[in-house]
């Protein structure tokens, strides 16, 4: 009977080209994982508190489009939706409503929260506190089927409605649609959001780190 050694080696001790092999492989291997998006969305979730937004929940098997979780899974999880990151069709979209009234927080408040150093989640506010303030019975609602292929700004139905007793001419037309487009510019923030922490843990660093801890 012949026996067989094999020698075992720490990350540390390796290569920089057998490091590389590693952190391939490890990228490969979690691929389907999504656990990293629970930081994500929670981090969604009280942002959109401050805007408004109230994201809907669902009994999830996973959260992005096409991804694997064992079926006796069954938690609530936000309604967020999202595919990437390689694909033109690739995006985020959620399940929600934008209520004026429920735009409790002052500008101070949210900037104490959430800072000024993000352009777009400050123009957000602003957008939708001018909506408050012009149609204060407003609400804007996102619904509707999410192909599991793509998950994108426009792969929901969103409307507006301004209030009982608003005169629909030409300008309050446009601005039911400006403020259908504050939901769809708030789905591209989060799509951003889950892009720069797919980098961040897909980076060499991230991953030598994970290979690490296990």
């Amino acid at each position: 009977m012949r026996t067989k050694t094999y020698n075992v080696y720490e990350y540390h001790e390796l290569s920089d080209p057998a490091k590389a092999t590693a952190r391939a492989w490890y990228r490969e291997r979690s691929a389907d994982e999504d656990w990293w998006t629970d930081g994500c969305f929670a981090n969604v979730e009280a942002v959109a508190d401050y805007l408004g937004i109230t994201i809907t929940t669902r009994r999830g098997t996973s959260q992005s489009a096409g991804a694997q979780q064992p079926k006796h899974v069954s938690n609530w999880k936000p309604s967020i939706y999202f595919s990437g990151f390689g694909s033109q069709g690739d995006g985020a979209c959620f399940h929600g409503t934008w209520h004026a009234n429920m735009m409790r927080h002052t500008l101070a408040e949210f900037t104490a929260e959430f800072g000024t150093g993000d352009p777009v989640l400050l123009g957000l506010y602003q957008r939708l506190t001018w909506f408050r303030g012009a149609y204060p019975n407003s609400s804007c609602t996102s619904s509707g089927n999410v192909t599991i292929r793509y998950s994108h700004e426009h792969s929901t139905y969103i409307e507006a409605e301004l209030g009982s007793g608003v005169v629909y001419t030409s300008d309050t037309t446009q601005h039911g649609r400006n403020l259908e487009e504050c939901l769809r510019d708030f789905m591209r923030w989060i799509y951003a959001l889950l892009k720069e922490e797919d980098q961040y843990r897909n980076s060499d660093e991230a991953v030598a780190n994970m290979i690490l801890s296990n």
